[in-house]
């Protein structure tokens, strides 16, 4: 798996996880605010802008990451991102996620 940055800005990270022959098997919004002010954080934000995935990036630099979900609804797939999926349904199942990541002592 690897990601397809769309966008990655200071607030805002679009991207789609897709396989390995290149299909979206996750549209991914993510929004977010860290401590800039940390070296560290910074270091992982960039290689996350390189295609990283959030998770795996986070626990290779020994953070441990939780994820709740908040809700989970259905939505119309726009085309765009059915052409991406490679796939004939018009709905997607929705997780809405809160996005936690700590390291022992910090």
């Amino acid at each position: 798996m690897h990601s397809e940055v769309l966008r990655h800005d200071p607030e805002v990270r679009e991207v789609h996880i897709e396989d390995n022959n290149d299909v979206s098997r996750t549209y991914a919004l993510t929004f977010f605010t860290f401590d800039r002010g940390n070296e560290e954080i910074v270091k992982i934000d960039d290689e996350i802008k390189e295609g990283g995935l959030i998770g795996e990036t986070f626990r290779k630099h020994g953070y441990e990451v939780r994820k709740n979900v908040i809700s989970v609804f259905v939505m119309d797939l726009p085309l765009e991102i059915r052409n991406k999926m490679s796939v004939r349904e018009d709905k997607a199942k929705v997780r809405v996620s809160e996005f936690y990541a700590k390291k022992e002592g910090e």
